[in-house]
């Protein structure tokens, strides 16, 4: 009716409307107002409301209405959001190492998959008298839109002994290298309302005023984004690493689902049903190349969020997704942009059906 306000309290099995009942016309006297009275509906614990919201999406967006339960948005810095209803999970935006968001279902033997965790990226800034050459499997492109530098940018590349050297004599160069991002877990089809983790971010490291060799050939490698997991109960799988000089960055952890934990990586992957969590910063490094996935509780069936760069996955102990921690902004290429957010957990009924 106009001007309802709703608000929601899952706990307590109550939803309240706020407003003018449509019956209600006698007019108040004193303040000749509408009249306005509380009405308060009991709903049966486990049924669902027929409200939904629509939020906005951020880094990897959103998979459509966000129907309770609610999926885990992807964090920002690629991450995909989790499925909400009957949906596949989002990938990860390609070249930012964000994790894929985790699979919903709502109808046994309907198969629905995990996102794709995004592609990672390298970035090397060197002063513009320096020129790289790269190995012919290497996709790249160069900006000199900084002032006095020229911005390689890597986007891929065929094999893991690719490489790039400098014409020039030793000099400083800033570079970031940040991982692929791993797969959402798939949906049980044996199971109705019951979600899966997100993958967590492709590791994250960022270097400044580092000196290189001309003539040196460095390896450089730009990991792929692991799978998002197929329907059948299946978790995603983990990113690939990427590389450059003696850096590496681990490829992010795949979301949970049929052995509910989270997996390990540069960021961890969301857990499924009473499941952790996987652990961050693994193998470890110093500044840390990212964080863990979300735990879930006990009996729960929404998905854990996957780590990003810059915050840990979001827990949930309801039926909601967690969202996918943030990633962190890196300023390298002349403009502010967000890398390695994590993907978000799906939406699963608080019991499962």
């Amino acid at each position: 009716s106009r001007g309802l306000v709703v608000s929601k309290r899952r706990s307590k099995g109550v939803v309240r409307f706020e407003g003018p009942r449509p019956c209600c016309r006698a007019r108040d006297r004193s303040r000749g107002r509408l009249c306005r009275r509380l009405v308060s509906h009991r709903i049966a614990r486990g049924t669902r409301s027929s409200i939904s919201r629509r939020p906005l999406g951020i880094g990897g967006g959103t998979s459509g209405s966000n129907t309770s339960p609610l999926y885990g948005l992807g964090g920002s810095g690629g991450g995909g959001a989790g499925g909400s209803g009957a949906s596949n999970g989002t990938n990860g935006t390609a070249n930012t190492g964000g994790g894929g968001g985790g699979a919903s279902d709502t109808t046994v033997n309907v198969v629905y998959t995990g996102g794709n965790g995004g592609s990672g990226v390298v970035i090397i800034k060197v002063p513009n008298t320096v020129v790289a050459t790269f190995s012919a499997g290497v996709t790249s492109s160069v900006s000199t839109s900084v002032t006095g530098y020229n911005v390689y940018t890597v986007t891929a590349t065929s094999t893991t002994s690719e490489t790039v050297s400098f014409t020039n004599n030793t000099f400083l160069a800033d570079y970031l290298v940040v991982a692929g991002g791993g797969g959402g877990a798939g949906e049980n089809t044996a199971l109705t309302d019951n979600g899966g983790g997100g993958g967590g971010a492709g590791g994250y490291q960022s270097f400044t005023s580092q000196g290189l060799v001309l003539g040196t050939a460095y390896t450089v490698t730009v990991g792929a984004g692991g799978s998002g997991g197929a329907a059948g109960s299946n978790n995603g799988s983990t990113g690939s690493n990427s590389v450059f000089t003696s850096v590496t960055s681990a490829g992010g952890g795949y979301g949970g689902k049929n052995v509910t934990a989270g997996g390990n990586g540069g960021s961890g992957g969301g857990g499924w049903f009473n499941g952790s969590g996987g652990s961050g910063n693994t193998p470890s490094t110093s500044p840390s190349q990212g964080n863990n996935g979300g735990s879930v509780g006990a009996s729960t069936y929404g998905g854990g969020g996957g780590g990003g760069a810059g915050q840990v996955g979001v827990s949930t102990t309801s039926g909601n997704g967690g969202t996918g921690g943030n990633g962190s902004a890196s300023t390298l290429s002349g403009t502010s942009v967000t890398y390695a957010g994590g993907g978000g957990g799906s939406g699963g009924s608080p019991s499962g059906t």
